[in-house]
């Protein structure tokens, strides 16, 4: 095998690793909010909100 052939070979495997443990961790993230209750992930989605409503009101003070 030539070093191209190899590298290739090699950069292949490291793509299907990371896709495998990328899916591993999707489905961790997935297993985690089903297991938060409804009014737990409603409060999470209203904080995040919040927040943003925030960090824009911030930045429009600033340019004054």
């Amino acid at each position: 095998m030539s070093p191209e052939e190899v590298t290739a070979q090699l950069e292949k495997q490291n793509k299907k690793k990371a896709k495998a443990a990328k899916k591993l961790q999707k489905e961790a993230h997935k297993r985690y909010w089903k297991a938060q209750t409804k009014e737990a992930r409603r409060s999470v989605r209203r904080n995040k909100r919040r927040a943003k409503r925030l960090a824009r009101h911030r930045k429009k003070s600033g340019r004054r």
